[in-house]
């Protein structure tokens, strides 16, 4: 695993997306912290398993997804931000979801 801070390399993966994908990601934070992760729908939200949500943007270069957890103190962390370029969400990218949220479970 990366050894920089979980939350330098979160902002690495938004700073790398392309600059549509990031406007758009922007935008569904806003409406998420305006009226909360469980008010917005597919195709803007969609639980994914446990306390893990994929946030779900469409731009002019492609897809971005960003994946979420949600804390006790309703507090929302941004685990993984990345292009997606198939149908179905890659299986190592849960996985290394699913190892972030350990780590910062410890």
């Amino acid at each position: 695993m990366d050894c920089r801070e979980p939350e330098d390399t979160v902002d690495s993966e938004f700073d790398a997306l392309p600059k549509d994908i990031q406007a758009k990601f922007l935008h569904l934070a806003a409406l998420v912290e305006e009226l909360g992760l469980l008010a917005l729908k597919e195709p803007y939200v969609k639980h994914v398993q446990g306390k893990l949500w994929e946030l779900r943007v469409k731009a002019k270069s492609g897809l971005g997804r960003g994946i979420c957890c949600t804390t006790k103190s309703k507090r929302i962390i941004i685990l993984r931000y990345f292009q997606k370029q198939s149908a179905r969400t890659p299986r190592d990218e849960i996985a290394l979801v699913l190892e972030r949220l350990r780590t910062l479970e410890e």
